[in-house]
């Protein structure tokens, strides 16, 4: 896989009447100078890895081009396809990294996992090829113990509900338990 990822906070992107074109209505551009921050740009972003996904799939088939469902691009495009050669990283930083302690992401009772639910299907209904960026749970690193579940939880839903094949992350913060966290992420 080549990853053809955004810089990492602020981005600026292309103002002309012919990509804003590509974003669906209701795009706030009016920060876009000051904040360099514009969410709902993911049709440009998937139009874009889209056309690079095509050119490469002639000369070489099975290569791969890596995008990232995040920050401003972690909504699911509205209108634009995924190609079948394109893998959606899909990294949704919420704080905590990994949701609530002990809640299951199938738990409709937790605003966060609602939403992770939310762009996950928009994603599946765009057919893309998902994997997850694990961010593990950095800020609960006192508590590691107690989040074993959800990560396990989170883990084993995305690849049975919504197919996903691939993990990256983060390491895990707390080194005592380190080895135990990779055995939960193994099985």
């Amino acid at each position: 896989m080549f990853p053809l990822i955004p810089m990492d906070g602020r981005s600026l992107w292309c103002e002309c009447d012919e990509f804003k074109a590509l974003d669906p209505p209701g795009v706030d551009w009016t920060k876009h100078y000051d904040e360099g921050f514009v969410v709902g740009v993911t049709d440009r972003y998937v139009n874009y890895a889209n056309e690079i996904a095509a050119r490469v799939s002639e000369a070489h088939p099975h290569k791969r081009i890596l995008i990232q469902a995040y920050s401003y691009t972690i909504r699911p495009p509205k209108h634009e396809k995924v190609h079948e050669n394109v893998v959606v990283r899909y990294a949704n930083l919420s704080r905590p990294g990994q949701g609530p302690l002990g809640k299951s992401i199938l738990d409709e009772s937790v605003p966060m996992w609602d939403t992770w639910r939310n762009q996950l299907a928009g994603w599946r209904g765009a057919g893309a090829r998902m994997s997850h960026y694990n961010y593990m749970d950095w800020e609960n690193t006192d508590v590691s113990l107690f989040w074993f579940f959800t990560l396990s939880d989170v883990t084993r839903v995305l690849h049975r509900n919504y197919n996903f094949r691939q993990l990256f992350g983060e390491t895990e913060p707390n080194q005592r338990i380190s080895f135990m966290m990779f055995q939960v992420l193994a099985e």
